[in-house]
C-alpha cells in the first residue's frame, strides 16, 4: 500500500496487550483509494503472527478479503473476493520490477477471485490460484479460470510452467500485449533460469483483425500474386492455422526466435524483440504470399534451396521491420526483395544489417532501397 503524494490519509486501531503479545481490532487504514480494514495479532517482539483482513481495496473496483499465517521461516496467505485489479501487476511483471526483497522469506499464497480484472475490458473469471517462494524464487503452483470465450490453465513443476488457453486474443488484451488477435488455442512452455526464461509458444486457428502492419504487408507484396496463385487476402480479417515461435525473457524484456506463422495463402516469419520497460518494438522478417506453392518448391533438391533458401523463406516473400514505440511503430519494407529468390533475401539481410542477435535486434540505417510507411499500430 502507498498514499498518493499531497492527498490525506488515515490510520486507526485499537491495542490490547495480552500475554502472548497484543491484539489489534477494528484496524482501519484509509489511503485515498487503497484501504485496509481488519484485526491482528502480534507477538511480544511486536512481529504480526496473524491477520484478518475483512476488506481490502487496492485499486478502485477491488473487493477481497486476506487471511495471513505468519512464522518464523514462512508466511501464509488466503485471499477471497469477488473482483481484483491486476493491471499494474501484470505491468510491473512484464517490466521486470523487482520487490527489491531479494532476502524475503517464503511463502504460500492460494487464492479465489470471482473476477480478475485485466486491460482491454477483459476479465478471468472465477480464478483459482497457488503460488510460492522458496529460496528466493517464486514459482506459480496452479492456476485455472476463464477468459474471453475460453478456458485459461497453468501448471508449474520442476522450473518449467506450462500455460494453455482457448482464447488467446482475450488472454493478450487482458494483458495488453496484443488487441488485434482474436481466438486461438494456445500453448505456451517457459523453463526458469534464474530472472530470466526461455521456451517456446504454439498458437492455432486464430484471426488477426485490422492488423495495420499486415495491410501494409499484402499491399507491398508483388502485383498479381495473391490474384493469381490464391484467393485474393482480406487484410481486414485473416486466418490463419499455426504459429510457432522460441522466445527468450529476460526482466523487461522479450526476444522472438524462429517465429513462423501461416495459412493456405501466406506465411510469415519472425524475429527480433520487444522492450517493456522503454515500451520499445523492433521485429523483422519475411512476407510470403502463396505459402503453399513456395513451400512445395522448398521440397524439390537444389531448385528449392536455391529458390527459397530454406523451409520457411519463399520466392515471392518481402523482407519487412516493424520498429519503434509500441503504440506506434514504423513498418520498414524492402521493395528489393520482393521480386528476390530466398537465398538473396539473406543476402541482402546481411548487407543491409537486419540480422537478428540474441534475441534483440541491432539498429540499422535506411538506405535508398528502403521504404519506410507510418504508422502501423499494434
Amino acid at each position: 500500500l502507498s498514499k498518493p503524494a499531497g492527498k490525506p490519509g488515515k490510520a486507526t486501531f485499537l491495542v490490547k496487550p495480552t500475554p502472548e503479545g497484543a491484539s489489534l481490532s477494528n484496524i482501519a487504514i484509509e489511503l485515498g483509494v487503497p484501504m485496509l480494514r481488519g484485526s491482528a495479532q502480534m507477538d511480544p517482539a511486536g512481529a504480526i503472527e496473524s491477520a484478518t483482513i475483512t476488506q481490502a481495496r487496492i485499486a478502485p473496483g477491488d473487493d477481497f478479503k486476506v487471511e495471513v499465517v505468519n512464522s518464523a521461516d514462512s508466511l501464509k496467505a488466503s485471499v477471497r473476493g469477488a473482483s481484483l485489479d491486476a493491471r499494474a501487476f501484470v505491468k510491473s511483471v512484464l517490466e521486470g520490477a523487482s520487490s527489491g526483497q531479494t532476502a524475503a522469506k517464503d511463502f504460500d499464497l492460494d487464492a479465489k477471485i470471482g473476477s480478475v480484472i485485466g486491460s482491454n475490458k477483459q476479465t478471468i473469471t472465477n480464478m483459482e490460484l497457488t503460488a510460492f517462494r522458496r529460496g528466493g524464487e517464486t514459482r506459480l503452483g496452479s492456476l485455472r479460470g476463464r477468459v474471453g470465450g475460453g478456458a485459461v490453465t497453468a501448471t508449474g513443476s520442476g522450473g518449467e510452467t506450462r500455460i494453455a488457453t482457448s482464447d488467446a486474443g482475450a488472454l493478450l488484451r487482458f494483458a495488453n500485449l496484443y488487441s488485434h488477435l482474436e481466438g486461438g488455442d494456445l500453448n505456451l512452455l517457459l523453463r526458469s533460469r534464474g530472472d530470466a526464461s526461455a521456451g517456446e509458444a504454439v498458437l492455432t486457428d486464430f484471426v488477426l483483425r485490422d492488423e495495420p502492419a499486415f495491410r501494409r504487408l499484402v499491399s507491398a507484396g508483388p502485383p498479381g500474386e495473391t490474384e493469381s496463385r490464391t484467393a485474393p487476402i482480406d487484410a481486414a480479417r485473416v486466418r490463419f492455422e499455426k504459429m510457432t515461435a522460441s522466445f527468450e525473457r529476460t526482466p523487461g524484456k522479450l526476444g522472438v526466435q524462429d517465429a513462423v506463422i501461416y495459412n493456405p495463402n501466406v506465411g510469415l516469419t519472425a524475429q527480433g524483440g520487444i522492450d517493456f520497460q522503454h515500451n520499445q518494438v523492433d521485429l523483422s522478417g519475411s512476407f510470403v504470399p502463396a505459402y503453399t506453392v513456395n513451400t512445395m518448391l522448398t521440397k524439390i533438391p537444389l531448385v528449392g534451396l536455391l529458390l527459397s533458401g530454406g523451409e520457411n523463406g519463399g520466392v515471392f516473400g518481402i523482407n519487412y521491420r516493424v520498429h519503434g514505440s509500441m503504440s506506434d511503430p514504423t513498418l520498414t519494407v524492402n521493395p528489393l526483395s520482393a521480386i528476390a529468390p530466398g537465398i538473396f533475401h539473406r543476402i541482402l539481410s546481411a548487407i543491409d544489417g537486419t540480422t537478428t542477435r540474441g534475441g534483440m535486434r541491432d539498429s540499422v540505417e535506411t538506405d535508398d532501397n528502403t521504404v519506410t510507411r507510418r504508422p502501423a499500430t499494434r
